[in-house]
């Protein structure tokens, strides 16, 4: 047999030993099984526990990265809208200064045609007062001159009259048949002169 030479007790105890070897070995095993069935809830709550940790961890990471972002997109416009605000507010005072520069210089403008229109309105009434009264004087000139004409031209008929009725002998009716004669005569001279 393969335990020749093997004595009897030593072989029971060899024996022994082995049977408690694997005894042990199952209960170790059986140990084992019950630790990792007894562990696994702990193992895996733990697990959990640190995968919640970590996804609270980068939820807690995107919600500070976002924050942040929003954070700086607000600053960020806050600038721009700032920046443009300025912006107008300096076109708008440069409107204004050259709107109030336009204006005064519009005004003044008028002001000083006004003050042209106003001496040229007075020399046109002056001018007219000098020629109204160049006129006057013309027509009081030509009045007495028509005047002094008409009594000159009486005076040369009545004188004509005397003469050709005293001296030539003609009548009254004749006379005044030839005057009327040179007088139609020159109307129409005027009339084809015109």
């Amino acid at each position: 047999m393969a335990f020749e030479g093997v004595r009897p007790i030593e072989s029971r105890i060899y024996i022994r030993k082995c049977q408690t070897s694997k005894i042990r070995l199952i209960l170790s095993k059986n140990n084992r099984k019950l630790t990792r069935k007894r562990l696994m809830p702990n193992i895996l709550r733990t697990i959990i526990m640190e995968k919640e940790n970590m996804v609270a961890e980068h939820w807690r990471n995107a919600k500070d990265s976002l924050l942040s972002l929003q954070r700086r997109n607000v600053d960020s416009m806050n600038s721009i809208v700032k920046g443009g605000v300025e912006a107008n507010q300096v076109i708008r005072a440069w409107f204004s200064s050259v709107a109030l520069s336009t204006m005064e210089e519009a005004i003044a403008t008028n002001k000083s045609f006004l003050s042209s229109i106003d001496d040229l309105l007075k020399l046109d009434q002056d001018a007219s007062k000098k020629i109204n009264s160049l006129i006057a004087t013309c027509r009081e000139g030509v009045r007495e001159t028509e005047i002094t004409h008409f009594y000159k031209t009486i005076e040369i008929i009545q004188n004509a009259k005397k003469s050709l009725v005293n001296e030539y002998r003609v009548s009254a009716s004749q006379f005044k048949m030839r005057v009327r004669e040179k007088v139609i005569e020159k109307e129409r001279g005027e009339r084809k002169s015109d």
